[in-house]
């Protein structure tokens, strides 16, 4: 009895030791790669690009090296929200806005061969004042479609009331869905 008890354990302990040895010695090549996560602006916090820093100059004094670091980044970097307790704002609300697009939308004039439908991301940037900037399609359909709808968005310019954060206007990421139906 106590020898098969002894068996059954060094049986044990020698699958550990296997199972130990293998772990150690399977090359780096064959390890699965851990993805990296991405870092994702939170809501409500600005869109800031990390500072870059560069060596200013080096001062020694008694023998010590002291480097100074400066921010290479303008103090001047404009702040972009991608979400703000007050959201820009078009006058009439968001029905009134995609009523907006779709009035003052036309099916490209070689299109006619298009067979596509359905929407168009298009982002930009609610500036301080209202005024719309850095067009860019999020989400594409087709190059003459994608088109039309930059244009289209391009017309909303002036027409939003701009968002505040704590009481302060404030540059705020703005994205509308431009649909197209074929009729």
């Amino acid at each position: 009895m106590k020898t098969m008890m002894l068996l059954a354990l060094l049986c044990l302990l020698s699958g550990e030791a296997w199972a130990q040895a293998r772990k150690t010695s399977t090359p780096v090549a064959a390890q699965p790669r851990q993805k990296q996560a991405r870092k994702k602006p939170l809501p409500g916090k600005p869109h800031i690009e990390a500072p870059t820093l560069s060596t200013v100059t080096v001062v020694s004094d008694n023998e010590q090296q002291v480097y100074c670091l400066k921010d290479t980044t303008s103090s001047t970097t404009p702040i972009i929200y991608n979400y703000v307790r007050q959201m820009p704002a078009f006058p009439g609300g968001h029905e009134a806005m995609q009523a907006f697009l779709q009035k003052n939308l036309r099916w490209p004039e070689n299109g006619g061969m298009i067979c596509a439908e359905g929407r168009v991301f298009v982002n930009f940037i609610v500036g301080k004042e209202g005024r719309l900037r850095e067009f860019k399609v999020l989400k594409e359909l087709d190059p003459l479609l994608d088109a039309e709808a930059l244009r289209v968005a391009q017309l909303l310019d002036g027409r939003f009331t701009p968002g505040a954060q704590d009481g302060r206007p404030v540059d705020v990421y703005y994205t509308v869905a431009v649909t197209f139906r074929i009729r």
